[in-house]
């Protein structure tokens, strides 16, 4: 909200939410329902995914994820293991910074995997939704 100076009621209405929901996310620490969550992704695709469903990671990436060029707001040092580029071979290099290639590359895997995540909550959310209603009129199946 305020890197882009944003209003709850301005995202609540994007959102097709109650002002007071968006409040509670907040405050509250209240969970939103992967229909909100799906409306947030959708609506700000410059939203981490992982950080929004995990809280770890970047809030925001500096483009949103269809540009072809991810980055997290963060200026980190990414030292460590990473995955080179050989002519579509991928092999890996100790203690070196990725390339942004790669480094773009790297990121929109956290992305889609994040993406991954997400459709796994979904489906499980709309499965126990299903079960729910069978058990309220009473069909096993």
């Amino acid at each position: 909200m305020d890197a882009h100076d944003l209003s709850i009621r301005k995202i609540a209405r994007t959102l097709d939410v109650s002002d007071t929901n968006i409040r509670n996310y907040i405050a509250r620490d209240s969970k939103p329902s992967s229909d909100v969550l799906e409306k947030i992704l959708r609506s700000f695709p410059q939203v981490n995914p992982a950080w929004l469903l995990t809280g770890e990671g970047e809030p925001l990436f500096s483009k949103t994820p269809d540009s072809g060029e991810l980055s997290t707001t963060s200026t980190k040092n990414n030292s460590g293991n990473s995955i080179g580029i050989n002519h579509g071979k991928a092999s890996q290099q100790q203690g070196t910074s990725p390339s942004p290639t790669e480094a773009a590359l790297l990121q929109k895997i956290e992305y889609l995997e994040a993406q991954l995540v997400m459709k796994d909550q979904v489906i499980a959310s709309k499965q126990e939704s299903i079960d729910l209603l069978k058990a309220a009129y009473g069909r096993p199946n």
